[in-house]
């Protein structure tokens, strides 16, 4: 780390704590591990605060290190936009420091973690995390600020009747990071919806697990699926990859079916986790109007 600041010293070992909890939890991190912080120096430095917002540790001097917000109720009412990034609101006035360390941080260029909570704390807090993601932006009158995967743009920055102009950096990141973006508090919210629908169990064998249960799209977004809760099933992680793989289907009467092939002989395993729920009736929705399409059970089915 020779040239870096401890600033930025302290910002390099967040980002890669950040991406190992990434790579471990995918989009689904405990609350605990975010709690945990990580470890500089011999010191522990710690990622969140009490309750959403901007968090800056005690170790650092140039700004937060991360922003905390929760997922929409609606998937429409996620604030991104083509292009631009994520939009965040202001700290309220009595924390106006918040907001100088997020400009700070923007004039520095410096980047930050943002954690979006995909899971309420009853059900056992989960979190997707976005990292690298830069302040290129702020509008002192609507009081937001603009969050990028892009490290530098021309900035153009809105300040009471000023207009302050900030010179472009060469350091862009893909235009691919946005749509991943996208795709990610895509699928966290169909995944909130389908698992609160199906009371956070695998609609076959009713493992309650949370860290191992998945939102299963019937029809894949590939083939036309879309992201209602009636084009999900709550599986967890094995009964999951056994109906992508179709050696576990759903019928339209919504009994299970596993394919004669899914059972190798003398495998008392599989034929207890697998061979065993031929037949049985699935886990369903209490509200009837939550249950899985038959027509979308029949075409994957019939495919």
């Amino acid at each position: 780390m020779i040239g870096l600041d401890r600033n930025e010293q302290i910002r390099l070992a967040a980002l890669a704590r950040a991406e190992e909890l990434r790579r471990q939890w995918d989009d689904r991190v405990p609350a605990r591990e975010i709690e945990r912080g990580f470890d500089f120096g011999g010191h522990r430095v710690r990622f969140v605060g009490p309750g959403m917002g901007i968090f800056k540790p005690r170790q650092l001097t140039d700004g937060p290190i991360t922003v905390r917000t929760q997922l929409a109720s609606s998937y429409d009412d996620e604030p991104l936009e083509a292009g631009a990034g994520l939009r965040y609101d202001f700290a309220p006035p009595a924390r106006e420091y918040d907001n100088d360390g997020l400009k700070r941080l923007c004039e520095l260029g410096r980047p930050l973690i943002y954690l979006i909570q995909v899971a309420p704390r009853a059900q056992g807090s989960e979190y997707a995390i976005l990292a690298p993601v830069f302040v290129t932006g702020w509008d002192d009158a609507r009081r937001t600020f603009e969050i990028s995967f892009r490290a530098a743009r021309s900035l153009t920055l809105a300040q009471g009747d000023a207009i302050a102009e900030r010179p472009a950096r060469d350091r862009v990141e893909p235009a691919y990071r946005m749509v991943e973006l996208r795709a990610r508090l895509y699928q966290a919210h169909f995944r909130r919806l389908v698992l609160q629908a199906y009371r956070h169990r695998c609609t076959v064998c009713e493992l309650r697990v949370r860290p191992l249960l998945d939102a299963a799209h019937i029809v894949p977004d590939r083939d036309g699926g879309d992201a209602s809760v009636q084009n999900g099933l709550g599986l967890c992680v094995l009964h999951h990859r056994a109906f992508d793989r179709g050696l576990l289907r759903v019928r339209p009467d919504y009994t299970v079916d596993v394919a004669p092939t899914a059972v190798p002989r003398g495998d008392d395993f599989a034929a207890r986790t697998l061979l065993e729920f031929h037949g049985r009736h699935i886990v369903l929705p209490r509200d009837r109007a939550l249950w899985p399409s038959a027509e979308a059970l029949h075409r994957i089915a019939t495919a």
